[in-house]
């Protein structure tokens, strides 16, 4: 939901939610928007890699 809300404001702002010299932009909240989804990911891989490394070693 906030990655829509972040796209819909970038439609408002224009070119200047792009730029990052101006008080209009959205590029940090555009990176958190999708970071968190990407970080999300990363910490399942992580755990499912510890598990079969954890299992590799019960061998």
């Amino acid at each position: 939901m906030i990655i829509e809300i972040v796209s819909r404001s970038l439609l408002i702002c224009g070119i200047a939610g792009y730029r990052n010299d101006t008080k209009y932009s959205l590029s940090r909240h555009l990176r958190d928007a999708y970071g968190a989804s990407l970080m999300v990911n990363n910490d399942r891989i992580m755990n499912h890699n510890a598990t079969l490394l954890h299992m590799h070693r019960g061998d």
